[in-house]
């Protein structure tokens, strides 16, 4: 049986899930060296799993460089794309 790959709102949702649950086990526990570098390395994991969606939506969105063109869409100007992404008019014409 072939494993799906979670989408990019799912991982955030356990994120946001994981990250209440660290809060609610932390609360009114000692605030020593080990519970502090406990939560910490938690938090640190969390944020490196949010930069790495980051970095695949920019990389994502870097390359398809397109939005649809003011003849599809009734725009009044062009954002900046090479390429329309519906008819495919190349915009810098």
């Amino acid at each position: 049986m072939k494993e799906t790959k979670p989408t990019r709102i799912e991982v955030l949702e356990m994120i946001a899930t994981d990250m209440k649950k660290d809060a609610e086990h932390f609360d009114g526990q000692a605030f020593n060296e080990r519970n502090v570098a406990e939560y910490f390395g938690r938090h640190g994991a969390a944020i490196a799993a949010l930069a790495n969606i980051i970095k695949s939506i920019l990389k994502h969105k870097k390359a398809r460089r397109t939005v649809p063109c003011p003849r599809c869409m009734g725009k009044d100007e062009v954002v900046g794309c090479r390429y329309c992404s519906i008819c495919g008019r190349d915009l810098r014409k």
